[in-house]
């Protein structure tokens, strides 16, 4: 078990340890890479949600700048883009976390 667990790797998700999970051959490179990349998608768009952001956040009474700015910190030059990288992301992401530990039981 320890760190050689899927549920540590489920546990500790961020780049960091996506990535050594990757090189320590505890899941498939590739897909070690993409999940790096959505762990830091993920927590770069809560981040500048939450600095700027009460409550939740509502796009169709997001300014442009706010947009602007949503798509910055998270390195994608425009929100649309923003958008579309979130969806298959959050696509790809979902295939890695099925194949590492079964699609997920709705009944508890």
């Amino acid at each position: 078990a320890g760190y050689r667990s899927t549920a540590w790797i489920v546990k500790s998700a961020n780049r960091v340890n996506f990535a050594a999970a990757g090189r320590l051959g505890l899941i498939d490179p590739e897909a070690a890479g993409q999940l790096a990349d959505a762990a830091t998608l993920w927590r770069n768009l809560h981040g500048i949600l939450c600095l700027t952001v009460e409550g939740g956040f509502v796009e169709a009474s997001a300014s442009p700048a706010l947009r602007a700015a949503i798509g910055r910190a998270c390195g994608i030059a425009d929100f649309d883009s923003l958008k579309e990288a979130v969806r298959e992301t959050a696509a790809r992401t979902t295939i890695h976390y099925d194949a590492l530990l079964g699609p997920p039981s709705l009944g508890g």
